[in-house]
């Protein structure tokens, strides 16, 4: 798949449950593009060294995404292409205008040493790229032997965008939609107030498009993507029910996500797990199936 592309897929370890990341190499029109950076810029400075690479092109601002961007742009002098969203999400993740995590925790109802345990991780970078040029909906872009348009999908990140070529099918799915696993979808305080709502939303929009192959930042490339979405959009509905049976009574969102993810909520995973618990409240409080109110300090959800 890749060699009739023209494209080189680069593989990198990640220290993670996820435990690698796909980044993506291929010629444009004057040089060539690097999709992705991977999480260390020692790994992508080595495997890039001497390509006369003049654009990178950076999906979104997960650190696994982005980590060496910096680091190539200054080896390189390339230009780094990302939407406005993902450019913003850099600088109140990894930039100057980070934004403490603090009060988000303890208003979701973590108590204070769960609080501390989560906001004394050393960031896995050091500073986030700043972008040269903002990716837009409908832009299209040389990669490989192929043209492919941007589609804005946001859900796992406010401003993930995927790449689609009509002519062959093929779609690079980013971390919009995976095979074997689902995409962490996750509630930020700066962020998307609804994005498992965006998320479903991402899904319809690419489900209306003729994909053949799916090639995904994590995993195999593979086909059937619509019953791949219709899977994810039946997981999510089991976990709105879930939750939903759930907060019958009064509750927190860290004491949903103590129910919903026992085995994960003492572990350096409970980021994780809270933003997704927290994805899927707020998703049904927009659908008016349940209330929140602030109580104590807390925000507190129960069911209509």
């Amino acid at each position: 798949m890749m060699k009739l592309l023209e494209v080189e897929k680069i593989t990198f370890d990640l220290p993670f449950l996820l435990d690698h990341v796909h980044c993506f190499l291929a010629e444009n029109e004057e040089g060539l593009t690097l999709i992705d950076t991977g999480l260390h810029s020692t790994e992508i400075i080595k495997h890039t060294a001497n390509k006369p690479i003049n654009r990178i092109i950076l999906t979104h601002s997960h650190p696994d995404h982005i980590g060496g961007a910096v680091s190539v742009q200054e080896k390189t002098g390339a230009k780094i292409w990302m939407t406005k969203k993902e450019n913003d999400a850099c600088q109140k993740l990894w930039g100057d205008s980070k934004i403490p995590l603090q009060p988000f925790y303890r208003e979701s109802g973590l108590d204070e040493e769960a609080v501390e345990n989560l906001c004394s991780v050393k960031p896995p970078i050091a500073n986030g790229p700043q972008a040269d040029h903002f990716l837009r909906e409908g832009d299209r872009i040389q990669f490989g032997k192929y043209m492919y348009r941007v589609i804005e999908t946001p859900g796992h990140s406010d401003g993930l965008i995927c790449l689609f070529n009509e002519e062959r099918g093929v779609l690079f799915s980013t971390d919009h939609i995976l095979q074997g696993i689902s995409p962490n979808i996750s509630f930020r305080q700066s962020g998307d107030q609804n994005p498992l709502g965006s998320f479903l939303e991402s899904l319809s929009k690419i489900k209306k498009l003729e994909v053949e192959w799916a090639i995904p930042s994590h995993g195999a490339p593979f086909t059937n993507v619509k019953k791949r979405i219709e899977e994810l959009e039946l997981h999510h509905m089991k976990r709105l029910d879930e939750i939903h049976e759930v907060i019958k009574h009064s509750m927190s969102a860290a004491t949903v996500c103590q129910q919903i993810f026992p085995k994960y909520f003492a572990t350096n995973q409970l980021r994780f797990a809270l933003g997704e618990v927290l994805s899927h409240l707020e998703y049904l409080v927009n659908q008016e199936e349940c209330q929140k109110e602030f109580v104590n300090g807390h925000w507190i959800y129960i069911r209509k």
